[in-house]
């Protein structure tokens, strides 16, 4: 069996280079929807980027304000440590003497006790030095007998204070007694006053 085919040849060539647009055409949507998901996959990508952007920055914001309101306490620390450093620079090398009677009120035996009290501050530029005189109990009815152990007591005491040093006993003599009242015993001490390390005065 023959068969002719009677369409003449432009018509056929034409449905062929229809057929071939439709596939050309079929294609390109294709490529276009392909490219149309990638773009928006990469604008959705951009939108969440944006918004983390902007969340970071508004954290950072607040982090930024919150900063500012601790900046007034770090200022009022740097003037608090300016102006312990102005004050200890300016009792640096003071002496407590406030301090060094409530020590010496402490040490002093309690059948002893001052009766004059010399100090003299050099401000750095020489010796300090106190003069202490004062009168010691002596019992003669004691068994055995003390003595010049009270004076002996306070100078051992004396020597322990931080703030003396060189503690010297410059004079002691022993008073009469009688039959109502105990001899005395008069004492004077010398000692060099050393500035305390830190001033602590009133404590």
């Amino acid at each position: 069996m023959i068969r002719i085919n009677l369409i003449p040849p432009e018509i056929l060539q034409n449905r062929k280079d229809e057929s071939r647009w439709k596939w050309v055409w079929l294609g390109g949507g294709i490529l276009a929807l392909v490219l149309a998901i990638f773009w928006g996959f990469i604008y959705l990508q951009v939108l969440t980027a944006t918004a983390d952007v902007a969340s970071v920055q508004q954290d950072a914001s607040n982090l930024q304000s919150q900063t500012s309101r601790f900046q007034i306490f770090q200022a009022k620390e740097a003037d608090l440590k300016v102006r312990q450093g102005a004050v200890a620079a300016a009792v640096k090398g003071r002496i407590d003497w406030t301090r060094l009677l409530n020590e010496l009120g402490l040490v002093i035996p309690t059948d002893a006790y001052l009766t004059a009290f010399t100090g003299t501050d050099a401000g750095g530029t020489g010796d300090n030095v106190v003069t202490m005189a004062g009168q010691a109990v002596d019992e003669p009815d004691d068994t055995p007998d003390n003595g010049y152990k009270s004076v002996a007591k306070m100078l051992v005491r004396l020597t322990d204070l931080q703030q003396l040093d060189s503690v010297w006993l410059s004079s002691m003599s022993l008073g009469a007694s009688t039959d109502t009242q105990a001899g005395m015993i008069t004492w004077a001490v010398n000692a060099r006053v050393t500035p305390p390390t830190t001033s602590s005065s009133g404590n």
